[in-house]
């Protein structure tokens, strides 16, 4: 099946580096990092593969 994480567990391992983050610079930097930059390139990925999908589709 396909995944969009490296690593089976690399939602486990961004909440740790989330709450490590929380603990040294507060709760704004924190979801800042789970937010701004892991949702961000989830979505990004998302969408490149579906244009990629699309193309295939086309080519067909």
């Amino acid at each position: 099946m396909y995944s969009i994480f490296a690593y089976e567990n690399q939602p486990e391992l961004w909440v740790e580096a989330a709450l490590n983050i929380q603990k040294r610079y507060g709760i704004t930097k924190a979801l800042g990092y789970v937010i701004g930059e892991k949702l961000y390139n989830i979505l990004v990925m998302h969408n490149t593969s579906l244009i990629k999908l699309q193309k295939i589709d086309e080519l067909r």
